[in-house]
């Protein structure tokens, strides 16, 4: 298999890491924030406080580092320990020319072998990346706000990668998932499996919370949320780069498009992603042009200030040409839907949040929002599947 795992590291992560690198400012808290205890240190207090897993003390845990090591293609010397712990969970330290990986008991009594895979792969990615020698568990001291959330969100994208190492080693996305689902619950399922697109589908649901900023503190979280790592691995799955090296993966999903996907992803945690991307998206463009002449339209009058605010956003030839056309509610909509036929996949919800936002303010733009207005706007959304309650979050914020 080679070394494999140094092959499915994300885009964003690697990207992100060197961005940090390279900004002189940053130099000295990164430096400072490296991992500096000697391996005798470190191995010296793991012998004192856990238990070192050998094949007759924890024979399954055993078994699952004997097959991360042979999927893996890694030759990193790795010692695996077990303390005691009532949460699933697990940790990975630099020892010098070897990775300490350490379990909690709950994680070894609730996991079975490829669980447990999942979750040592994911750990020795850690190790195999290169995020020993960053920041990976918080943000130093004295860092100012900006900053910890460039750190931050890079944290996050750095354990996208360690699931990719963690699937490569277990080889099942339902047992990752199954891993991902008892660390968040603590329950064994008796044996069971968690059905992936189950848990991927609750990120739906929480999307349109974060999104809306009703996840205060979001982006101080060093781990994204299980429910997006559980859809950014359900994708990954489905990539090509999976269907080549995981045997029972017949993935064919671009990974470039992946990578996106989970990007955006990420980005909705992320307070500065916005700033980075801009409000004018060309990609979302034909959206909030189509949509935003529809709202504008809608009472039978496009105010002056309307149109300046569809103009910050938009290109201004394609809204003249827009114009000269004459439009009408109904042909906007009629373009909003050729629009969103014609993308290849839908719109993500931080796509959707940042249209229905646009759109919002151009009704709000003169002051006041009408029923026509908001008539509109609840068609295009019913369209892309937005909810209601979306609608008016949206809507209040343009108030």
């Amino acid at each position: 298999m080679g070394n494999a795992i140094a092959a499915v590291r994300f885009r964003g992560d690697a990207e992100g890491e060197r961005r940090l690198r390279e900004d002189e400012s940053l130099r000295g808290s990164l430096g400072s924030a490296c991992w500096k205890g000697s391996t005798r240190d470190s191995r010296r207090r793991l012998l004192a406080g856990a238990v070192r897993v050998r094949a007759d003390l924890a024979p399954g845990a055993w078994r699952a580092a004997e097959r991360v090591r042979e999927r893996s293609g890694d030759g990193t010397r790795v010692e695996l320990y077990v303390h005691s712990s009532a949460e699933i969970n697990a940790a990975v330290t630099c020892g010098g020319d070897r990775l300490l990986v350490i379990l909690t008991s709950a994680a070894v009594e609730r996991l079975d072998e490829e669980e447990l895979s999942f979750v040592l792969g994911h750990e020795l990615g850690h190790g195999v990346y290169g995020h020993l020698a960053m920041p990976i568990g918080g943000v130093p001291r004295g860092m100012s706000a900006r900053d910890a959330m460039r750190v931050m969100a890079w944290q996050r994208a750095a354990e996208v990668s360690a699931d990719r190492a963690g699937l490569l080693c277990c080889g099942s996305v339902g047992a990752a998932a199954s891993a991902l689902f008892k660390s968040l619950s603590g329950l064994s399922l008796a044996g069971g499996r968690v059905e992936p697109g189950a848990l991927a589908e609750q990120w739906s649901e929480l999307a349109d919370a974060v999104a809306m900023g009703e996840t205060a503190g979001a982006w101080a979280a060093t781990h994204p949320f299980v429910p997006l790592r559980a859809r950014a691995l359900l994708h990954y799955w489905e990539s090509d780069q999976a269907g080549g090296l995981i045997e029972s993966c017949g993935g064919t999903r671009a990974l470039e498009d992946v990578d996106r996907s989970v990007s955006a992803m990420l980005a909705m945690m992320d307070p500065l992603a916005e700033e980075r991307r801009g409000l004018s998206d060309p990609v979302l463009e034909p959206f909030v042009l189509w949509g935003g002449l529809a709202v504008a339209l809608a009472d039978g009058t496009v105010h002056r200030r309307e149109l300046e605010n569809l103009r910050s956003v938009v290109d201004e030839g394609a809204l003249r040409g827009a114009l000269a056309d004459r439009p009408t509610v109904e042909s906007c909509c009629e373009r909003f839907a050729e629009a969103r036929a014609r993308r290849a996949r839908p719109l993500s919800a931080l796509d959707l949040t940042r249209v229905f936002a646009a759109l919002s303010a151009v009704a709000g733009a003169d002051g006041m929002v009408a029923a026509e207005e908001t008539g509109v706007i609840e068609r295009l959304a019913s369209a892309c599947g937005v909810s209601g309650a979306f609608v008016e979050r949206a809507l209040a914020r343009a108030a």
